[in-house]
């Protein structure tokens, strides 16, 4: 994936018919995909993703009800079996 962009008027602008744009930068730049083998990483495979949960509890410190997102991994060993443990995440401020 290589971010690129064009200079106007001193200004980097990305392209303006190319939609795929990098968010998240300091400047705004166009992307483009390069396949190949350094690009790998990047793609999509059919492996175990895990799952995302979201639990809501009633919390007695707040006496609200709030959430909590819990990521299971689904995390398999040599043979296929799942092995357990869910990792807690504590996600603060939604």
């Amino acid at each position: 994936m290589y971010g690129y962009n064009f200079k106007v008027d001193g200004f980097n602008t990305p392209d303006p018919s190319n939609t795929y744009v990098r968010v998240g930068s300091l400047a705004l730049a166009s992307q483009v995909d390069v396949p190949g083998d350094e690009a790998q990483f990047l793609a999509i495979r059919d492996v175990p993703h895990g799952q995302l949960r979201d639990i809501w509890y009633q919390s007695k410190a707040t006496n609200t009800v709030r959430s909590v997102c819990v990521h299971a991994p689904g995390v398999r060993d040599r043979r296929g079996k799942e092995l357990p443990g869910p990792v807690f995440v504590a996600w603060n401020g939604r």
